[in-house]
């Protein structure tokens, strides 16, 4: 492993200082704060290169093997979720359908014509069957308004 000053490993990297002390904060890159006698410097422990020190080549911070395979895990649940959001589409679509249906179904039978209203029979009379009258609108509103 390299131990590169911020300024060093932003430039191995091809990121600005800012984004190495960012990921230094998150714990994407490790680092040591090492004491001078000036202050403190923080070193950035990098891979070393085939290139050496200095070399413009970028290349990914960590095992790559297992960047790959969470790449790969990733990709994986991607495609899951891709496939269940799918099978839901095609779930909501088919009840969708089937709740039109039922509506259409039973529209004819509750339809009444205008002004004919239900008046449920008496609690106290078991056997009695809905009563179909016809109101006016002033009719119904009073009979909202007094509860009766």
């Amino acid at each position: 492993m390299e131990r590169l000053t911020i300024p060093e490993a932003a430039q191995r990297l091809g990121v600005s200082e800012v984004t190495i002390r960012r990921r230094i904060k998150r714990s994407e890159l490790v680092s040591e704060k090492e004491e001078t006698a000036s202050g403190f410097v923080y070193r950035v422990l990098l891979p070393i290169l085939d290139g050496g020190v200095g070399t413009s080549q970028q290349h990914p911070v960590g095992n790559s093997a297992a960047l790959e395979a969470a790449i790969e895990t990733l990709r994986q649940e991607l495609e899951r979720r891709s496939e269940e959001n799918r099978r839901l589409h095609e779930l909501l679509a088919r009840e969708q359908v089937h709740v039109q249906q039922l509506i259409a179904q039973l529209q004819p039978q509750t339809a009444l014509p205008e002004g004919e209203v239900v008046q449920p029979p008496d609690q106290n009379e078991p056997g009695d069957q809905p009563i179909v009258t016809t109101q006016g609108w002033w009719e119904r509103l009073r009979s909202r308004l007094l509860g009766g």
